[in-house]
Parts: structure tokens; sequence; C-alpha cells
């Protein structure tokens, strides 16, 4: 029994339908292969346009010149402490680049 569209009974020939039958999953496979490759593509996109919300990361205005001398006037200044004791061998993050010129690892 031969392959016949709707309506088009006995004229298609034999190497049309050979075609058809051969083409048509072929098409049918590569459209699946395409959708399942692209669904979770398209997910992510939407999850990510749809699930995040724009970042209004503003930095604060600056204080009043008053509300800012307020703070200065607030800080202690004391004097120079001694540095006994302490030494850069105690902390081996710093690394000898050449010479005197060092820098923290």
């Amino acid at each position: 029994m031969g392959f016949s569209p709707p309506g088009v009974a006995g004229k298609v020939s034999h190497s049309d339908q050979l075609f058809v039958r051969g083409i048509l999953p072929v098409l049918g496979g590569l459209r699946r292969l395409a959708i399942r490759s692209l669904l979770p593509a398209v997910a992510i996109a939407l999850a990510f346009v749809l699930g995040t919300a724009p970042a209004y990361a503003y930095p604060p205005d600056p204080p009043s010149v008053s509300t800012s001398q307020t703070y200065l006037n607030a800080l202690t200044v004391r004097a120079e402490g001694s540095t006994d004791g302490y030494s850069r061998d105690l902390f081996p993050h710093w690394h000898i680049v050449s010479g005197n010129c060092d820098t923290r690892v």
C-alpha cells in the first residue's frame, strides 16, 4: 500500500513517496533534537531575566560639612607610640622583591 497525502491519492510518484518517507522522520528527529537542545538555554535565560531584580547600589550621599566636622572633632589623636618588639620577620607575608623593595604576598 503506497503513501498518499490526503486529497492527492494516485498523484504522487513512487520516488516522491520514498523521499517523503525517508526525509520526514529525519526532519522530525532534527526538530526534536533542536527543541531539546534549546529548552535548557531558554529556561536559564528566562530565569535570569525574570528572576533577578536590578541592583540599585548607589553610594550614600556625603554628610554635610557640619556633620563631617563633628565626626572629625570626635576623633582622639594620640602621640606616636613605641615600635619596640615589632619585627617584619614575625609576619611571613612579606616578600623581598629586590634590595630594599618588598611586597606583601
